[in-house]
């Protein structure tokens, strides 16, 4: 949807504003369009009034984007279109014929995040932010159609003007191990923005825990002494053997 084309939605009867999310609608989209009508709307404002933590929104989510008490709008939100003027009775009027409607741009939009899935849990939670360092492609089953590099600061990231079909996300990263599945078919159609976030955990977080059985992990200094007190014991009894060997061919002479 373009920027600023999103309606606006007047006051409520306590002065504040209150936006419903249609699809294909961005947090950006709705701040200019609310900005241009109502002025000095902030984007920042409307994330602290939604506490929101990213730009991701979701369809029929309700966004405050003036509190209650504010003051009224700078301009009308919409203007009503002018009747049109009826032909007299007597008079044949002009048959003309509608313009036809602007198809859909037939453009979706898919956007990605890369998360630090501190729990594993496999859902992003609070305070798992954006990880750098990740690859995304985006395959439409016949070749690659876009690829980004996360930073773990400007994301989610959004690829724009894909035709309606079926993709292939997929993320590579040799460090990170994925929580969740590290690829996923997204079905778009015309207008659609999809979000998706996949977890990921340090490669090195992870740790082997060897088998009970396999007995004590014994500092190496300890090994040594139980070897070495095994070595004196089987010297010592090799002596002994001896001594009565040599003891018992004497009595015999």
């Amino acid at each position: 949807m373009p920027v600023g084309s999103i309606p606006v939605v007047t006051p409520a009867a306590d002065g504040s504003v209150v936006h419903v999310v249609n699809t294909g609608e961005t947090l950006t989209g709705i701040w200019v369009s609310y900005d241009e009508v109502y002025g000095d709307v902030s984007l920042e404002t409307i994330r602290e009034l939604n506490n929101l933590t990213s730009d991701i929104i979701t369809v029929g989510q309700r966004l405050t984007i003036i509190p209650a008490g504010q003051t009224e709008p700078t301009q009308a939100p919409t203007e009503e279109a002018p009747a049109e003027e009826t032909p007299e009775p007597t008079e044949a009027a002009e048959v003309t014929e509608a313009p036809p409607e602007d198809e859909a741009s037939g453009a979706g939009t898919i956007c990605v995040l890369a998360y630090d899935d501190a729990n594993g849990s496999g859902s992003r939670d609070p305070g798992e932010g954006p990880v750098a360092g990740v690859n995304f492609a985006v395959n439409d089953g016949t070749e690659t159609v876009g690829t980004y590099i996360t930073d773990g600061v400007n994301e989610p990231h959004c690829f724009t003007d894909l035709e309606p079909g079926s993709y292939q996300l997929q993320w590579i990263n040799d460090d990170l191990t994925p929580t969740t599945p590290q690829t996923d078919l997204v079905e778009i159609s015309a207008g659609d923005s999809v979000q998706r976030e996949f977890g990921t955990a340090g490669a090195d977080s992870a740790e082997t825990v060897e088998d009970s059985a396999d007995g004590p992990n014994l500092p190496p200094i300890v090994i040594a002494l139980v070897a070495a007190g095994g070595v004196i014991l089987v010297l010592g009894g090799i002596g002994v053997a001896v001594f009565f060997f040599i003891m018992r061919r004497n009595q015999t002479v």
